[in-house]
C-alpha cells in the first residue's frame, strides 16, 4: 500500500518513507489516518516492512536494525538519515499539519529510553519476529 500525503500548492519541505509492520491492525489504522492529513508539512510514502532479511537489504534498510522488534522505521528521505521507535514516531507526528505540535512538544522532554520502553510495550503483538535489542 503506497499513499502520499503533500502540502497542497507548494512542494512539501519534508520527504519521509514510513516503514510499519504490515500484518499490525493498529499500525494499518494509524497509516490510513496519517494518509487522510491533507495539510501535512510533510509528503509520506507508507511501506510494510519486509518479512525476509534478503528483502530488508534490498529495500536498502539498515542492516543492524533487522535483529530489532517489528517497530516503525522513519527514512529521510531528504537528508538520508534512518529513525524508528518513539523518534520515528514523534518526527511522523511532527510532519503532519500543525495542530499536532503541542502533543510532541508535551512527549519531547520524555527520554528516549522511556518513550521507547512505552512504545514497546503498546506495539500489538502481531511481531514478525520476537524482540532483541540492537
Amino acid at each position: 500500500m503506497v499513499q502520499y500525503v503533500a502540502v497542497a500548492n507548494r512542494p512539501p519541505s519534508l520527504r519521509y518513507i514510513l516503514y510499519y509492520a504490515g500484518p499490525c491492525p493498529l499500525c494499518n489504522r494509524v497509516v490510513r489516518w496519517m494518509s487522510r492529513h491533507h495539510r501535512s508539512q510533510a509528503s509520506f510514502n507508507f511501506r510494510p516492512l519486509p518479512e525476509q532479511r534478503e528483502e530488508w537489504l534490498r529495500q536498502g534498510l539498515p542492516s543492524a536494525w533487522w535483529e530489532a522488534p517489528d517497530s516503525v522505521l522513519l527514512h529521510d528521505e531528504l537528508s538520508g538519515r534512518w529513525y524508528r521507535e518513539s523518534e520515528a514516531v514523534l518526527l511522523a507526528i511532527k510532519g503532519l499539519d500543525n495542530r499536532y505540535r503541542p502533543l510532541v512538544a508535551m512527549v519531547d522532554w520524555i527520554p528516549r529510553r522511556v518513550l521507547d520502553w512505552c512504545y514497546r510495550r503498546v506495539r500489538p503483538a502481531t511481531s514478525l519476529r520476537p524482540y532483541r535489542s540492537s
